[in-house]
């Protein structure tokens, strides 16, 4: 898959095993080298981890299982139209994006939390999660 340098996309290939990630995406507002680093593992590395989650045949199989919960909740969300009615996401239809995306989050707060508790440098106090309330 060929893609520009300022393409704002990243992507892997089981067929070769790359993951790419162009110049265009390792800019604000995924990435910032003057972000805490808690915003950078939640821009950037949530987009990595979107792009590295394998399963195995068993999470193939939890997946086929559980994964009804993810269209219902999906499917719930709601945009306007350009005539400004409702309408729902279709969640079976970006069922897979959904799953990576969650994902990938989890994967980014899982290394950040990781990385903070290993903080040997003692930039513990600039590093602490803030609280974003939406709404």
């Amino acid at each position: 898959m060929a893609m520009i340098p300022s393409e704002v996309n990243a992507y892997f290939s089981p067929q070769f095993n790359p993951i790419n990630f162009p110049a265009g995406i390792l800019q604000m507002p995924f990435f910032h080298v003057g972000n805490p680093e808690y915003v950078n593992y939640g821009g950037i590395g949530a987009v990595g981890g979107h792009e590295i989650g394998w399963w195995t045949n068993a999470m193939e199989k939890a997946f086929d299982e559980k994964s009804q919960c993810f269209v219902n909740q999906y499917g719930n969300f709601t945009i306007k139209d350009p005539n400004g009615k409702d309408m729902n996401l279709d969640g079976q239809l970006t069922l897979g994006e959904n799953l990576a995306d969650n994902g990938g989050t989890k994967m980014a707060f899982r290394i950040w939390q990781s990385r903070f508790k290993s903080d040997s440098n003692g930039r513990k106090q600039d590093q602490k999660l803030q609280v974003i309330r939406i709404g």
